[in-house]
């Protein structure tokens, strides 16, 4: 297997700047994953979250997101997210930066079977990134 390239491991990147807690902070309303993720942790919350609270942490660490469910749940101070999908990390980092515009783009989709298998077979590739995360 070769060696990914500068683009990969920039996506692989944590889509949270480790300098800037701010970004990540979930105090206050209840926050929940946005999406549904195969291998999710949420089934698992009521067994995890007691665990993360009882533990003293300086910063919550996530190498595989997918939902989010932990980090949504436990609401940490400071985090880093990560996952080898880049689509899914571009999706969140879109979502931060711009979620007035991803908002406005799933309010202009239809809701319907109809609307949802043409979005699956669409490549994602000639799409803007407020597109491909709606």
């Amino acid at each position: 297997m070769s060696e990914p390239s500068a683009e990969e491991n920039r996506n692989r990147a944590s889509f949270v700047d480790p300098e800037s807690p701010s970004d990540v902070s979930a105090k206050g309303d209840k926050v929940a994953p946005i999406l549904r993720w195969a291998g999710s942790k949420r089934k698992l919350l009521s067994r995890l979250l007691p665990i993360w609270r009882r533990a003293s942490h300086g910063r919550y660490v996530e190498p595989f997101v997918g939902s989010g469910a932990l980090f949504f749940a436990a609401k940490p101070d400071e985090a880093v997210l990560s996952d080898v999908n880049s689509e899914l990390i571009q999706t969140y980092r879109t979502v931060r930066d711009r979620p007035d515009a991803v908002a406005d783009a799933l309010r202009l989709l239809p809701r319907n079977k109809k609307t949802y298998l043409h979005l699956r077979r669409q490549r994602s590739h000639g799409l803007t990134t407020v597109k491909r995360a709606a």
